[in-house]
């Protein structure tokens, strides 16, 4: 696992700005990332092989992949923050000795990045790993940095650096001829949307990013985070169910399980606050159950979550989103779209806003009667979009929006859609 922090991001980010040139800056980061994933899959082979009761042998492929590391001056109890840190300090205290030309400036920085030994750790990596049906590697927390403020064009670049790497370093440890052994190598980037929606902005060709959007469209599959979580707690009692035993029946008329679902965004983390929230409130009432009062007080605590969510989401974008989302406080959740074009024109918004509200899922769009899509991607929008203009067409009206449930109990919005 790579879970970088804001600190370590910070950090590169200001060996970036000092190379000048964009297709130096580029070609560093693509390989600080080659060099990185390279020795992060060697050092955690090497661990797992030394934690074994057998340890390992003199003389193994495993052995001569310790030694050179070793040999790099990388020890097997080293993390990645150490050595990314080790990696940006070096370059950014040689950056005065950075040659002018493009060809011995990457020289330059290939030497500080070990870049050639990086082929005879491949060929030892294949030796000494080539038992394993798979090698994963997730990557995590690039998200960290990405706070009001920061330099978004340069932390996208950042990102755009180790999805490029990604391929590269897939591909090469895949390969397989007289030198090397293949390794089924995967490397996952966990990625916030409206992240990769900036990142894709900086590509040259976007469309060669591999992606996979992960969506929680099916209510029942949400579900299970929670009945899943709490049978595996109780794996002494067959049939646990954490609806009949943990929660009241009905809340505000409701099943309770359906009432969840309902009020929050289709996210597992959301679900599972509420759930907590809910959970901490009757512990300090001493209820026996979750009761519906405690939901009740629960959900103002979540809606306050993720409205600070959307906030932040909203931080590379030129939207002053915190004025326009209390423009909606008090209101009926159902409004036309004459309503919510002028209520967000009062706070300088418009257009602009109420679409990035559609697209964060804050609005859903009304697509046949008394029915609103909140859209997870842009072909859902586009969708919705026309599906909702000609049902306003037949209907004789502006097309209507509606507030998404979670949003609504912090800003006091009235539910008008619960039954």
């Amino acid at each position: 696992m790579i879970k970088p922090s804001s600190y370590e991001l910070e950090g590169l980010l200001g060996v970036i700005h000092h190379l000048k040139q964009r297709e130096l800056g580029d070609y560093f980061l693509e390989g600080l990332w080659r060099y990185l994933l390279y020795t992060e899959v060697a050092i955690s082979a090497v661990r797992e092989a030394e934690a074994r009761p057998a340890g390992i042998a003199i003389g193994s492929a495993m052995d001569q992949l310790r030694a050179e590391m070793v040999s790099i001056g990388i020890q097997a109890d080293e993390d990645f923050a150490v050595r990314l840190e080790n990696v940006v300090k070096q370059l950014h205290d040689d950056l005065a000795e950075l040659p002018s030309s493009t060809g011995d400036a990457r020289s330059f920085i290939n030497e500080r990045l070990n870049a050639g030994v990086l082929a005879d750790l491949r060929r030892t990596l294949g030796l000494a790993v080539q038992d394993r049906e798979r090698v994963a590697v997730l990557i995590d927390n690039l998200d960290k940095a990405w706070e009001r403020g920061t330099d978004y064009p340069l932390l996208a670049r950042l990102i755009l650096g180790l999805l490029t790497a990604v391929g590269k370093v897939e591909r090469e440890f895949r390969r397989e001829d007289s030198w090397r052994r293949g390794v089924n190598l995967s490397l996952t980037v966990f990625l916030r949307a409206d992240i990769y929606n900036v990142v894709a902005q900086h590509a040259r060709e976007p469309d060669k990013i591999s992606t996979l959007s992960i969506e929680w469209k099916d209510p029942e599959l949400l579900a299970r985070v929670i009945e899943d979580r709490y049978a595996a707690a109780h794996e002494s009692l067959p049939g646990a169910n954490v609806w009949t035993e943990l929660f009241d029946a009905e809340v505000q008329g409701v099943p309770t399980r359906d009432y969840l679902l309902w009020r929050v965004l289709p996210r597992p983390r959301d679900l599972v606050y509420l759930g907590n929230a809910a959970l901490t409130a009757a512990v300090n009432r001493r209820h026996e159950q979750v009761t519906s009062d405690d939901i009740i007080f629960a959900e103002k605590g979540y809606s306050l979550f993720a409205l600070d969510a959307l906030l932040v989401e909203s931080y590379a974008t030129d939207i002053d989103l915190e004025n326009s989302l209390y423009e909606f406080a008090g209101l009926d959740s159902t409004l036309d779209e004459t309503q919510v074009v002028q209520l967000l024109n009062g706070v300088g918004g418009g257009l602009v806003t109420r679409d990035w509200l559609v697209r964060a899922g804050f609005l859903g769009l009304e697509v046949s009667d008394e029915h609103f899509e909140y859209v997870q991607d842009a072909a859902a929008e586009r969708r919705a979009r026309v599906l909702g203009r000609r049902l306003a067409e037949r209907n004789g009206r502006p097309s209507r929006l509606r507030v998404h449930p979670a949003f609504r109990p912090y800003l006091e919005i009235r539910d008008d859609d619960l039954h």
